[in-house]
């Protein structure tokens, strides 16, 4: 039961998503393990180029199933757009699969993810925005949507109303920003859940059963070792565990159960955001790097620190 970790070695950015595309073409199973719309891989293949954010690499694999996993924290928005623009390219993705676990960002995680950017001035973090700290804060503050809990509108109502009345007083009371339509949020996320209803699924008895079966699995990293919060350049890191053993977290699987790691690095490095990068070239040659390798963040377009 081979189940290989492909892990980000420097910041992210290595090439993760080509080396699990090429991967999964033997592979049974693909999990996205961790992160959110923060992080992108860019793939090009015989069907083209892709950009992807949170549909895992192996999608373009027909014999293998994609899963979000429940590590990952998911705008609904974002990964239906996504999903309609790989349909649209011939893609089948009637393969990919959703935890029911997976975490949802939501529109107050955007909001208070520029406040607090901009609230720290001259120390930001340098996010991207995103929402995806916040959501994580919140799942880890027990303050969390699920993507299972879309799928019952009169619990989901219940839950958003005692979570929208707090983060609104924040967004009113500390930033001084205008409140969340309760009634809209509502309206917009249950027509995400009704979208996204048939890919949600229990996905640790699907992987129960993969094992069972003794398939190929495949775990995919987001980010890099060095944005990891424990082990990375804190505080300037990400906010889910991009290493092997977030693998494990992010997808429900045992330590015991992953037998490969694999370490995805450059000849170079890069970063993209504020933090530490000791061996940086803020001159000609790290231009040169940066415009010869087309160094620039696929989520956000970025230019990519670069050094050796």
């Amino acid at each position: 039961m081979p189940v290989i970790a492909i892990i980000g070695a420097h910041w992210g950015d290595e090439g993760k998503g080509k080396i699990v595309d090429l991967l999964a073409e033997k592979a049974n199973i693909v999990v996205r393990f961790s992160g959110g719309d923060n992080a992108g891989h860019t793939v090009v293949n015989r069907y083209g180029e892709f950009k992807l954010h949170l549909v895992p690499s192996g999608i373009f694999s027909p014999r293998a199933t994609s899963i979000i996993g429940n590590g990952v924290v998911i705008n609904p928005k974002v990964l239906l757009a996504e999903m309609e623009d790989i349909r649209k390219r011939g893609i089948d993705i009637s393969h990919l699969v959703i935890s029911d676990r997976a975490q949802v960002v939501m529109p107050y995680h955007l909001l208070l993810d520029g406040l607090e950017e901009e609230q720290r001035g001259g120390k930001a973090l340098g996010t991207t925005r995103k929402g995806i700290g916040p959501a994580f804060s919140d799942k880890i503050a027990r303050l969390g949507i699920r993507t299972g809990e879309l799928l019952d509108k009169a619990a989901f109502k219940e839950r958003l109303h005692t979570i929208l009345t707090y983060k609104n007083t924040i967004l009113t009371k500390v930033y001084g920003a205008t409140p969340l339509s309760e009634e809209d949020v509502y309206h917009e996320y249950c027509e995400y859940g009704e979208c996204l209803a048939p890919y949600i699924k229990d996905t640790t008895q699907l992987l129960e059963d993969a094992l069972r079966r003794n398939d190929v699995i495949l775990l995919e990293g987001a980010q890099g070792s060095l944005l990891d919060p424990d082990f990375g350049t804190y505080p300037y890191v990400t906010s889910s565990s991009p290493i092997a053993g977030g693998g494990c977290q992010g997808s429900g699987l045992s330590p015991k159960q992953i037998t490969h790691i694999l370490g995805v690095f450059k000849a170079y490095t890069t970063r993209v955001g504020s933090g530490p990068m000791p061996t940086e070239l803020k001159d000609e040659i790290g231009d040169l790097i940066r415009e010869r390798a087309h160094e620039y963040g696929t989520t956000t377009g970025r230019p990519r620190r670069c050094g050796w």
